[in-house]
């Protein structure tokens, strides 16, 4: 397997919109005077599911808002789990790709969310397992 220090690299398309979503943290942190340390290497981006260390957090970024609302992905169609139960990462910062919006949550605030309402779990057109989550949900701050 080839190693691609890059999502666009790696999954393509839908990868390039990732790194955007990357893009525009690593420009709010820089703007803000936040401390941050990227993580591109395999291990931390296949192993550990982390895409950086802002301010001594591991932090996993998702450009998947859609609508005023985030995807969270619980499983996988074939019996694998998602990105929550996987990621080593402490929190999720959700990027609006189009407007630059970030928005912030803890892994462990999404988990507990998700086990008191699997009833909102829809099925997406690849069997997969996914949540939204409205950004106004009070468990998710907008960073910007």
């Amino acid at each position: 397997m080839v190693w691609y220090p890059n999502s666009q690299g790696r999954h393509g398309l839908n990868g390039a919109k990732g790194d955007l979503g990357e893009q525009i943290v690593e420009e709010y942190c820089l703007k803000n005077n936040i401390e941050f340390e990227p993580k591109k290497d395999f291990h931390s981006q296949v192993v550990l599911k982390i895409d950086y260390i802002i301010e001594g957090v591991p932090i996993d970024v998702k450009s998947n808002y859609y609508k005023g609302n985030l995807a969270v992905e619980l499983f996988l169609k074939k019996n694998k789990i998602g990105w929550l139960y996987e990621t080593s990462a402490k929190q999720i910062y959700g990027v609006d790709v189009d407007s630059k919006s970030i928005f912030r949550y803890n892994i462990d605030d999404m988990i507990d969310y998700v086990s008191q309402n699997k009833h909102l779990v829809k099925s997406n057109k690849f069997g997969d397992y996914i949540m939204w989550i409205p950004v106004e949900n009070k468990i998710i701050e907008r960073l910007q």
